[in-house]
Order: structure tokens, then C-alpha cells, then sequence
């Protein structure tokens, strides 16, 4: 099991939300431009929503060097484990 889904298990056994649809894509738009650098595919067309909103959620990160993006989505997801009050998942998983 991912850290993601061990997130989600405890959040949804605590009867708490998980991370909603905008907390969702920044995560996606930082990953990208971390592992990617600046967008670098066209925009998905209107028949795409889901592809569209990926990709808008990266673009918001042009010009943001792979390390600095790198760094804000480790942050943005240590803010995560502890606004879950899952800071015990977090130590197991990073040592």
C-alpha cells in the first residue's frame, strides 16, 4: 500500500475527508514540473476536462525550477500528512 492510500484508509476511518480536487491537482502540477520541468505537451482540448485541469494545474508552475518544485511538493505533502494528523505515518515512511 502507497502512502497515499494508507492516508486515505486512516482518513476515511476517522470519518475525514482526503484531499479534495484542487489540493489534488497542485500535488499533480508540482509532481510534473518537478520531474518534468515546464509543460512541455499542447493543452488537452475542451473534451478532455480531466487532462485539461492536469495540465492547467502544471502550467500554473511555469518558469518554477524542477528543485524549487521539487522541494514545495515535499512540503505540500508533510502539510498534508499533519492536517490529516498523520504525522506517525509520515516518520514510518521517512525512517
Amino acid at each position: 500500500m502507497v502512502a497515499a492510500d494508507k492516508m486515505r484508509a486512516r482518513a476515511e476511518a476517522k470519518g475525514t475527508s482526503f484531499l479534495n480536487k484542487d489540493q489534488k491537482l497542485e500535488v499533480y502540477g508540482l509532481m510534473e514540473q518537478g520531474k518534468n520541468g515546464d509543460v512541455n505537451i499542447e493543452r488537452p482540448g475542451i473534451f478532455s476536462p480531466i487532462e485539461r485541469a492536469k495540465w492547467d494545474a502544471w502550467e500554473k508552475n511555469k518558469g518554477m525550477p524542477k528543485e524549487q518544485a521539487q522541494k514545495r511538493y515535499v512540503e505540500l505533502i508533510k502539510g498534508y500528512f499533519k492536517q490529516f494528523g498523520q504525522e506517525d505515518l509520515l516518520a514510518e515512511l521517512t525512517g
